[in-house]
C-alpha cells in the first residue's frame, strides 16, 4: 500500500470511536484540568447576538492562524475526575481541512485527513478505519481548520477572555468543546494578528472529558508533516 499522506492524530479508546464521528482534543496535569473545566458556565444560555459574535470571533482567530505544529499531552478523567488514561504526540493543522494528530505514548495511534476522508490508524491491531468526511461533520476537529457554514451552524458559542466553549444545538455523545489561545501575538504573512492554541478540552456526554495541553507551539506546518506510511499489510476497515 503506498504512502498517504496523515494529518491530525489522537488518543482513540473505546470512547474515542465515538468521538471519531463526533469529537476530540489536550493535557494538563490533574489540578490544572479541574480549573480548565470550570468554565462549564459557558454552557448557561447566552444571548443570540452575544453567540454570533463569539462564534465570528472564534473564526477570525482560527482562519488567522497561518497553521499550527505543536506536542500535546492528554488525560482522559471521569465525572470523578479520576484519570483513566495519559498520553502523548505531535498535532498539525493547516487550512482547508487538513489535521493530523499522531500520538506516540504509550501507544501509537493517527487520526488524520487524507484526500477528503477522515483515517484513524491502531499500530496495536495494525487496522486503519476509514470515514467520509463530509458524513463526519459533527467532528469538531473539523472547525480547526473548516470555513463550512454547515458544521459552525451545528454550534452555539460562549466566549470567556481567550476560551471559547461550543456547545452542539442537538444531542449527541460531545456536551461541548473548549478551545482556548495562548497570550502574546504573532504575525502571519497577511500582516493580520494571530494566537496560538494553548489547549483544548472535549467534554463527553458519560461524564468523560478529554483535556490536551500544547507545548512547543508554532504558527505553521509543512507538508511533510501530514504524510503518514501506513504499513503494506495493514487491515483496511472502509466505513465510507
Amino acid at each position: 500500500m503506498q504512502a498517504q499522506p496523515r494529518s491530525l492524530g489522537y488518543q482513540v479508546t473505546s470512547m474515542a470511536k465515538a468521538v471519531l464521528m463526533g469529537s476530540i482534543l489536550a493535557l494538563a496535569p490533574v489540578g490544572v484540568l479541574t480549573t480548565a473545566i470550570a468554565p462549564a458556565v459557558a454552557e448557561a444560555a447566552t444571548p443570540a447576538a452575544a453567540e454570533q459574535e463569539a462564534a465570528q470571533t472564534l473564526r477570525s482567530k482560527l482562519q488567522a492562524l497561518p497553521g499550527f505544529s505543536a506536542d500535546f499531552k492528554q488525560v482522559v478523567t471521569n465525572v470523578q475526575e479520576e484519570v483513566l488514561s495519559q498520553s502523548e504526540g505531535r498535532i498539525y493543522l493547516q487550512h482547508p481541512d487538513r489535521f493530523m494528530m499522531h500520538t506516540t505514548s504509550p501507544d501509537e495511534l493517527a487520526l488524520y485527513t487524507y484526500q477528503g476522508d477522515i483515517y484513524y490508524y491502531d499500530a496495536a491491531v495494525n487496522q486503519v478505519s476509514i470515514f467520509a468526511l463530509d458524513r463526519s461533520l459533527s467532528n469538531p476537529l473539523l472547525l480547526l481548520t473548516s470555513k463550512d457554514e454547515s458544521l459552525w451552524n451545528e454550534y452555539r458559542v460562549a466566549q470567556s477572555d481567550n476560551r471559547f466553549t461550543l456547545i452542539p444545538h442537538e444531542v449527541q455523545d460531545i456536551r461541548s468543546v473548549t478551545i482556548a489561545f495562548a497570550e502574546g501575538e504573532h504575525t502571519n504573512e497577511q500582516g493580520q494578528s494571530y494566537q496560538l492554541l494553548e489547549s483544548l478540552i472535549i467534554r463527553m456526554d458519560d461524564g468523560n472529558s478529554n483535556f490536551y495541553l500544547f507545548s512547543q507551539q508554532q504558527g505553521s506546518a509543512q507538508d511533510s508533516d501530514f504524510d503518514f506510511a501506513l504499513p503494506d499489510d495493514v487491515e483496511m476497515d472502509d466505513m465510507r
